[in-house]
């Protein structure tokens, strides 16, 4: 990742590209808003949507530049795989679902999703579809081109903060931003964005299936809990 002519390589191109991706998105939300579609469909069918137009513009700017656009997919074994991913599954588990539920259990907030029988649609969104997206965009694009122009360890941070920012609540930007470092650091090292994607699965399947178990269990309470994933 030697190539500074890679685009984007600053804060200002990444928020830029993201801002113009969004833009031109938009307008798909006016069939939510006129009630031709549900918010369960629409927004991820937006984030693809945006994700689809960061690519063309890092696919075409980059060719423009004489840059061959990268692409991080490698070949990952199971035990790879297990090796960075058992980790920050542990610590998500048992660190980033009990807070999590006590926030939502003392804001009173409800379930996003109960069960993935009857959410079938939301359940892959949050578990395969935002992870594989969230890494092209935050690992493939911006920290690829963040290394190419800052020292690792600067690249890294950079891109975790930003990665936690956009998850807006504050307790899920200080939770991001960490995973954000873990996983920054493991696409460093390994340069294979299909290991980060399986780790970022990873970690949203099982919070996710620990969030349902709890709605599960707390059914008949008045104060269910809510599922909440990167």
């Amino acid at each position: 990742m030697t190539d500074k002519k890679l685009f984007p390589n600053t804060i200002l191109q990444f928020v830029l590209l993201t801002l113009l991706s969004i833009s031109l998105a938009s307008p798909l939300l006016i069939l939510e808003q006129n009630g031709f579609v549900t918010r369960e469909f629409i927004i991820p069918t937006f984030v693809v949507l945006i994700t689809l137009f960061l690519l063309m513009f890092y696919h075409v700017i980059n060719i423009k530049r004489g840059v061959k656009p990268k692409y991080f997919f490698r070949h990952t074994n199971i035990r790879e795989a297990v090796l960075f991913s058992f980790p920050i599954v542990l610590f998500s588990i048992g660190v980033e679902a009990p807070i999590n539920e006590l926030i939502y259990h003392y804001n009173d907030k409800t379930a996003v999703i109960d069960s993935p029988f009857t959410s079938l649609f939301t359940f892959i969104s949050m578990s395969l579809i935002g992870p594989i997206i969230e890494e092209l965009i935050f690992r493939n694009i911006f920290l690829s081109g963040l290394l190419t122009r800052f020292s690792p360890k600067k690249a890294i941070i950079i891109s975790a903060i930003l990665f936690g920012i956009v998850h807006i609540e504050l307790y899920k930007i200080v939770w991001s931003t960490i995973f954000g470092l873990y996983i920054g650091y493991v696409f460093y090292k390994t340069n294979n964005l299909t290991l980060t994607s399986i780790i970022h699965i990873a970690v949203n399947t099982s919070l996710l299936l620990v969030f349902i178990t709890i709605n599960n269990l707390c059914i008949n309470k008045s104060s269910p809990s809510r599922s909440e994933v990167m």
